[in-house]
Parts: C-alpha cells; structure tokens; sequence
C-alpha cells in the first residue's frame, strides 16, 4: 500500500469497526431493558466510517449542525442521532429539527428555552434528555472550569439546577421529556464511575417524588468512556460493563421497569480501526539515542502533543534477534513537541531510512485534527473492506487545494 499510494496514509478496516459495535452492545447484554449503541461522530466522520456504522444499526451521538450535514449527506437520513450540543443555540437546534432530529440532550436552562422555542416555532414536539452533571470530581481551583462545562447539577444555588430543567421540560407542551444522560470522562477503565454517577442519579429521582413530580424514565444515557488498550496494562469492555450492569439492573428494579439504555462511544468503536503509516526519512544518533525522523507528526496524530498519547507502534520491515535501541520517533515538524511517546509494548530495532512505521489506534481523534502546519496536504484515507478490498476513501489532498484553500486563487 505504501509504494502504491505513498506515505503517510491512514487505513481503516470496515470488521474492526463491525465488531467493535457488536462487542460494546454484548459487553451490556445482561442488562434487562433495551440497548442501543451510539457513535460519537466527533470521533472521526468518514463517511466510510458513518455508513458502516449506520449499517449496523447504531444511533449516533452528533454535535453540531455540519455533523448532521455529513451524516445526512452519507446515509440520507438524521433520524438515528442524538443531538448533544455545547452551545445549545435556537439556530442549531431549528436546523437540526428541519432536518428531521427528534431527540435532543439538554444541559443548561438557556438551551431547554432555546429548544422549546425552535421545537414550537416549528411546530414539532421534540423528545429531551437532560444532561445532569453527577460531579464526581472536586471542584479543585486547576480544573474548577472543565466540572461545569456539561450538563445542571442536581441542586444548585443560583437555580440553574436539573430539578429546575425537569419542572420546565414537563411543563413545555413542545417538548417531551424522556429521561437523562450524563458523561463521566473518557478512558475509564474503573466502573465506579459509572456507579457513583447512577447513584446521583437515583438522588435526583428521589428528591423529584419528594417534590410530588411524577415522571417516568423511558431513556437513560450513559454517555461514552469504555477505554481503548494502547499500552501494557489496559482493560476491555468486558471488565468494566457487567458492574455498570449490575447496578442499572438495580436501578431499574426501583424505577419499576428498566428504561431504554443508550451506550455511547466513539474511541472505542473507531480508534482500533485505524492504522497511519509513515517512513523513515532520516536518521541520527545523538547522546546514545537512535533518532527517526519520519514523514508524519503531531499535525495527523494530535492526541501524541497534546496528551502525550502512546500509539502501538511497529516498524516494518522488523528484525527479530537484533538489539533493541534506545530510539526516538521524531517528526517531521519544526516543533520540540513533535516526538511520539513510547510505550512500555514497544519493540524497535535497526531503524534505517526507508522504513516503515506503523501508529495503530490511530482510527480516533486523529483524521479529524489534520491541520495543514507546514503547507502539509492531508494525507489519503483508505478503507478496507471486510472482503480484504482496499478502497480509496479520501484522496490524498493535492497541495494545489490547499493553496486555494488558503485563499491563493489568483493570486500571482
């Protein structure tokens, strides 16, 4: 593939990411309600990618209005996606009701008012999800500001609370309130979180019969967070889901009937369907380390600058027997921080120019953080089929559009 299509290049596999859905719905098939897997499309919006997954039956968690253009562009329809926006403006949510989106997650009073008066002018009832925030996290001064960002505390001071979203979603005749999400981070490899988050939950629930509010909960949402192995020491699905079960079970039980569960995930559905691959382009030694410079860096792997991500990485061809050295993967831009972490897994050996190195993982939160640093034209994406059929799905960008992208039409 690289001497056919050049390097860098991503590749994702249509059965990584078929089975990937089908392991997150069985990780939660104890549960006694039903269950539907929702694809964050922040993820990563191939449309490849969308179509598979809409294939499969999943919903999809969307963002923002020009996510819904891609979904509805690829597959013809919104009809499946959850609308979980930030800024919850009555512009976006107008839109996304004209384009046929019926369930909406709602985490600020602005936005449920907002909503109300997109769903009334359009003279459509839409279903509401609440997004609480559980606050499992003390409110330390370094990161005070990312607590509040999502979702309405169960009670809160100034009135911004769920309970205030419940008493004006039910009073609403535009709006439909189905029940609740909420999100308790990403890579979460411990349940508790998940627990500690139902619990609240249930406090919310108890403190609305208290208050003579009789509702019922056809919709919980559980939000994303199932983690991805990229080093030594990970966990699957299959460890953390069945004490997240144990305890929506319970729940249930006490609600007098389980409500419809939704499960979401883009990280793990995605990320180990892709594969970027890059050369070695030079090569030195410098204080005892071997260092490889190669044709990539942070501009399509983002997440190695910004959280110091560790990539399963292989270098191709591979020596076995030879010693390993102490290398650096460094890249190729003008930039101290563009040099991939390491992980504890990773064995490389003889790296010589020419060579390929191959980032796995890499089928999340990178393709949709390309950016042209350098005058660098996004790299091409392929797609291979569960035949084994490799397919182009995106072209390499040719840097006469990036130019013209970048306003040089004409420009002499």
């Amino acid at each position: 593939m690289a001497e056919i299509h050049g390097t860098p290049y991503f590749m994702m596999d249509e059965a990584t990411l078929r089975r990937n859905a089908r392991d997150l719905a069985a990780a939660y098939s104890g549960y006694r309600g039903g269950i539907s897997v929702a694809y964050s499309v922040k993820a990563n919006f191939l449309p490849a990618v969308l179509r598979t997954f809409w294939d499969e039956g999943l919903l999809f968690d969307v963002a923002t209005v020009e996510e819904l253009y891609f979904l509805e562009r690829t597959v013809g329809s919104v009809g499946r996606s959850i609308y979980t926006s930030a800024t919850q403006t009555y512009r976006e949510f107008s839109k996304a009701i004209e384009l046929g989106v019926n369930m909406f997650v709602v985490g600020s009073a602005n936005g449920l008012q907002n909503l109300a008066r997109a769903a009334e002018n359009s003279g459509r009832k839409v279903d509401v999800l609440i997004r609480i925030n559980p606050e499992l996290d003390p409110p330390t001064d370094d990161h005070f500001y990312k607590i509040g960002k999502y979702g309405v505390p169960l009670v809160d001071e100034d009135g911004e609370d769920a309970m205030a979203l419940i008493r004006y979603a039910l009073g609403h005749e535009d709006l439909r309130l189905r029940g609740f999400h909420f999100h308790v981070g990403t890579q979460v490899s411990n349940p508790s979180r998940f627990i500690r988050a139902l619990d609240r939950l249930e406090e919310l629930l108890a403190m609305a019969r208290v208050e003579g509010i009789d509702m019922s909960v056809d919709v919980l949402d559980i939000g994303g967070g199932m983690p991805v192995v990229y080093d030594e020491g990970g966990v699957d699905a299959d460890d953390v889901a069945p004490r997240i079960v144990e305890r929506l079970n319970a729940l249930a039980d006490r609600m007098g009937g389980p409500p419809d569960l939704v499960v979401e995930s883009g990280r793990f559905l995605s990320a180990e369907a892709g594969v970027l691959v890059s050369r070695i382009l030079n090569v030195k030694r410098y204080a005892g380390f071997t260092y490889a410079f190669l044709d990539t860096g942070y501009h399509n792997l983002l997440d190695a600058a910004l959280v110091k991500q560790v990539y399963p990485i292989r270098v191709i061809p591979r020596d076995d027997g030879v010693e390993r050295e102490r290398v650096v993967l460094a890249g190729m831009l003008c930039d101290s921080d563009d040099v991939f972490p390491l992980g504890s897994n990773v064995e490389i050996s003889r790296v010589e120019v020419g060579k390929l190195v191959a980032f796995g993982n890499a089928g999340a939160y990178s393709l949709v953080f390309n950016m042209p640093f350098h005058a660098q034209p996004k790299p091409p994406v392929l797609f291979r089929r569960s035949s084994g059929e490799v397919e182009v799905a995106r072209p390499r960008e040719r840097l006469e559009e990036l130019f013209e992208e970048e306003g040089g039409l004409g420009d002499r």
